[in-house]
């Protein structure tokens, strides 16, 4: 490829589209902490006071239960919200035939929890081990499960068509906002 297409080998990649590249035997780490110095430095704001992130790290997880109906797969969503603004979102189809909402629920919060703890993201675990570590990481703490009302979960703007007014309210909610 590099005789027919005159390409160099630059070695590992460090910088990509303004991330940061790190890349070790534990895997690949990406972060805006350039970005985010060059911005500081931008606006002199360098040596400013620091101020104590809000809350913690939540994320929203919901799913549809089989509404595709050319092979019924449901459709997961997820959004994770730090403080009052939405950091990551996703909605993706489910790899698998749900047989109940309750399942489609629980794949739906376990693609949610596997975003939060990328360890156990692994593509080839079996389905016992894939969807069934929730009650595990929640024994020990790493994440919290707590029902909340579809109007309270943003993550339904992912995973099915809305009205107006919850789809508005969805939408303010994940920051997102109207370009003029």
């Amino acid at each position: 490829m590099v005789v027919e297409f005159g390409m160099s080998d630059l070695g590992m990649m460090h910088y990509f589209l303004g991330l940061e590249v790190n890349q070790s035997v534990d895997g690949i780490f990406i972060s805006q902490k350039k970005y985010v110095q060059d911005i500081l430095d931008r606006f002199q704001m360098k040596n400013c006071n620091t101020m104590k992130a809000a809350g913690h790290l939540v994320g929203y997880t919901d799913s549809d239960y089989a509404r595709n109906l050319e092979d019924r797969k449901s459709t997961s969503g997820y959004a994770f919200m730090l403080g009052s603004g939405v950091i990551s979102w996703s909605s993706k189809k489910q790899p698998i035939v749900t047989l109940s909402t309750t399942d489609a629920e629980y794949v739906a919060a376990a693609s949610c929890a596997c975003q939060d703890n990328p360890v156990e993201n692994g593509q080839s675990k079996p389905i016992d081990v894939k969807y069934h570590f929730l009650p595990d990481l929640s024994k020990d703490a790493k994440i919290s499960l707590i029902y909340c009302r579809s109007e309270e979960k943003v993550a339904d703007i992912f995973t099915k068509p809305l009205k107006p007014v919850p789809f508005l309210k969805l939408r303010d909610q994940l920051g997102v906002c109207k370009l003029n």
